[in-house]
C-alpha cells in the first residue's frame, strides 16, 4: 500500500536522478520505514478511512453540505467572481503558504532548490481544471458505490 507512495516521493522530489549518497540514504530511509512504521501506516489509514465513511461523519458531511448550499434554509446566492488581481493574490498566498508547511527535515534531505521545484510543480499541476474535474467525479464515484453497492454490478465495477 505505502510503495506506491515513496514512488510517487521518489519521482515529485527527483530522488532517483540525484547522487549516490542521497539514493542510499532515501533507499536506507524506506527500508526503516517499511520496516517499523509500515504496519503503522497502513492501519492508521485504515481507521482515517473508516473514520471518513462512519455513519456519523457521513451525517454530518451531509449537515455540513445541506448547510453550505442551503444555509439558513435559503439557497446559497454565489459570491461576485474575484478580479484577475484577487485571483493572482489567493494563487500566490496559496503557494507561499504551502511552502512554509515543508518540514525542513525534507527540505534538507531532498534540497531547498528541488523541494521547492518539485512543490511548485505538484501546485501548477493541481491547478489543472480537468484534473481536478476528474478528481471529484472519482470521488463522488466512490462514494455512491460505498453509500449504494449495489450498483456496483450496474456500473461495472
Amino acid at each position: 500500500m505505502t510503495d506506491p507512495v515513496y514512488q510517487l516521493v521518489e519521482e515529485v522530489f527527483n530522488l532517483n536522478g540525484r547522487g549516490w549518497m542521497r539514493r542510499q540514504a532515501t533507499w536506507v530511509a524506506k527500508q526503516l520505514v517499511k520496516m517499523t512504521l509500515d504496519k503503522l501506516i497502513k492501519s492508521q489509514l485504515i481507521l482515517t478511512v473508516e473514520g471518513l465513511l462512519s455513519e456519523k461523519q457521513l451525517v454530518e458531511n451531509i449537515d455540513w453540505v445541506t448547510e453550505l448550499i442551503w444555509p439558513d434554509g435559503k439557497l446559497f446566492q454565489p459570491a461576485p467572481e474575484p478580479t484577475a488581481e484577487e485571483k493572482k493574490a489567493a494563487r500566490a498566498a496559496a503557494l507561499a503558504g504551502i511552502l512554509n508547511v515543508v518540514p525542513t527535515r525534507l527540505r534538507t534531505l531532498v534540497g531547498g532548490e528541488h523541494c521547492d521545484r518539485a512543490i511548485k510543480n505538484s501546485f501548477e499541476f493541481l491547478q489543472m481544471e480537468p484534473l481536478i474535474q476528474h478528481f471529484a467525479y472519482t470521488v463522488l464515484d466512490s462514494l455512491i458505490l460505498e453509500l449504494f453497492p449495489d450498483l456496483a454490478s450496474v456500473i461495472g465495477k
